[in-house]
C-alpha cells in the first residue's frame, strides 16, 4: 500500500464480485495480472475444482482462501463478504505473498501467519474502499491515524505469533544475497553484498520467517531511495550473539542529516508513501529484538548508512521447533525456491519497473 486513495492505486490485485458472481469491479493491478476472469463473466467456472467447496462455506465463515484459473496460470485469493453500494458481493484480494504455495516448512510459517490475518487483511482493504467512496476519490484521511493503527496490528501479529523457523546463517545468509541480487537484477537494480568470512560460522542459527521478511523490505525500500539505482550491503557477525548488516547508499539531497539510533520512522522522510514498510522495520525491531541505527552525512557518495544489528541463537541451543530429519539438501532446495518465487512476486506487485538487467560492463 503506497500513497493509495482507491483501490486502483493498490499495488495489490484486487476483484469485486456480485452475489451470484458476476464479476462487477477489478482494480488496475488486477487488469493486469488477471486475464480471466473479465468483468461481467462469472468467476464461479474459473475456481479450481478443490477450492468450489472452501468458496461456497464463505458467507458462513467470512473468509476463504480461494484459487482460481487466470488462463495464465493460477492465483490465490483472500475472499470475504463485503457490502458495497448496499449490495451484497464478494472481495478478492490477491495477495503477494500466498501466490507461490509453501512447499516447506519454513515458507509454509510465514504464509500460515499471513492466512489468519486474511480477515484483518481484507478489511484494511474495505476501509480503503469505503473511505474513498465516502470521500469521492479526494486525497484526504484515507491514510490517517486510524488506518495506520489497524495496519500495526496486523503486522504485530505476524511477529508476535511465536512462529519460528530457524536456519543455520551460514546457508540463508548466502542464499538471500545471491535471490536478492539476481531478482532485483531483473528489474535494473544493483544489490552489492560483502559477507564477512564469520558468517559462515554453522553453529549459528536465525529465524528464517521473519528476518527474510525483514531482508526483503529493507533492500526493497532502500534500492529505490538511491539515486543510482544500487544499494551497498554488508553482513558480518558483530560477536557470537549479533550479526550486523550495513546499508550503504547515495541520496542527492537528503531529506535530514545527523545519527540516530531507536527512531525508526524518521526513515519515512526519504520515501513517505512507503511507511508500511517503515511499519515493519519498526515492529520487527521491537518484537525481535532487533538495534537499528543511521547516519546520514554531507559525503559526496555513500551519504546514508543504515545499521541492524540482529541476534542470533547458538545451534545446540536453538529449539527445534521444525527438525530437518536428515533431509537438509531438500529443505534448503525448497526454501531457495520459494523465497526467490516470494521476491519476485512482491517486486512485480510493488510497481516495481522491470529495467535492462544489471552487468558490471552496463551491458
Amino acid at each position: 500500500m503506497s500513497g493509495f486513495v482507491t483501490l486502483d492505486d493498490l499495488a495489490t490485485p484486487v476483484m469485486i464480485c456480485s452475489q451470484d458472481g458476476i464479476v462487477t469491479y477489478k482494480n488496475k493491478m488486477a487488469l493486469r495480472e488477471l486475464r480471466l476472469p473479465r468483468r461481467n463473466t462469472r468467476v464461479q467456472p474459473r475456481i479450481l475444482p478443490d477450492c468450489r467447496k472452501e468458496f461456497a462455506k464463505i458467507t458462513e465463515k467470512g473468509v476463504g482462501l480461494v484459487a482460481i484459473d487466470t488462463g495464465d496460470r493460477q492465483a490465490r485469493a483472500f475472499v470475504s463478504p463485503y457490502v458495497r453500494f448496499c449490495e451484497p458481493c464478494t472481495l478478492w484480494v490477491f495477495l503477494s505473498l500466498i501466490q507461490i504455495p509453501s512447499t516447506n516448512k519454513y515458507t509454509r510459517v510465514i504464509e500460515n501467519d499471513i492466512t489468519a490475518l486474511a480477515g484483518q487483511i481484507c478489511q484494511i482493504v474495505k476501509n480503503i474502499d469505503e473511505s474513498s467512496l465516502s470521500s469521492k476519490g479526494i486525497p484526504g484521511d484515507t491514510f490517517g491515524p486510524r488506518m495506520l493503527e489497524k495496519i500495526k496490528k496486523v503486522i504485530s501479529y505476524v511477529f508476535y505469533s511465536g512462529n519460528e523457523a530457524f536456519f543455520p546463517i551460514n546457508k540463508l545468509i548466502p542464499m538471500l544475497a545471491d535471490i536478492t541480487e539476481k531478482t532485483f537484477a531483473k528489474f535494473g537494480y544493483d544489490v552489492r553484498y560483502g559477507v564477512a568470512g564469520a558468517v559462515s560460522n554453522s553453529m549459528r542459527m536465525i529465524d528464517a520467517g521473519s528476518f527474510s521478511l525483514l531482508f526483503f523490505h529493507l533492500m526493497a525500500f532502500f534500492v529505490e531511495c538511491g539515486a543510482d539505482r544500487s544499494i551497498n550491503v554488508t553482513v558480518a557477525l558483530s560477536n557470537e550473539e549479533r550479526m550486523g548488516i550495513k546499508i550503504s547508499l547515495t541520496v542527492p539531497e537528503p531529506p535530514f542529516y545527523g545519527e540516530g539510533s531507536g527512531d525508526i520512522m524518521t526513515l519515512s522522510r526519504f520515501s513517505p508513501e512507503k511507511i508500511v514498510d517503515i511499519l515493519v522495520f519498526e515492529r520487527m525491531c521491537e518484537v525481535n529484538n532487533y538495534a537499528f541505527a543511521y547516519s546520514v552525512n554531507e559525503d559526496k557518495e555513500e551519504n546514508v548508512n543504515i545499521f541492524i544489528d540482529v541476534p542470533v541463537a547458538e545451534r545446540r541451543r536453538v529449539r527445534e521447533t521444525f527438525p530437518l530429519d536428515g533431509n537438509d539438501e531438500l529443505e534448503e532446495g525448497l526454501l531457495r525456491a520459494n523465497l526467490a518465487g516470494l521476491f519476485l512476486y512482491m517486486l512485480d506487485y510493488r510497481k516495481f519497473k522491470n529495467g535492462r538487467p544489471f552487468t558490471e560492463n552496463g551491458a
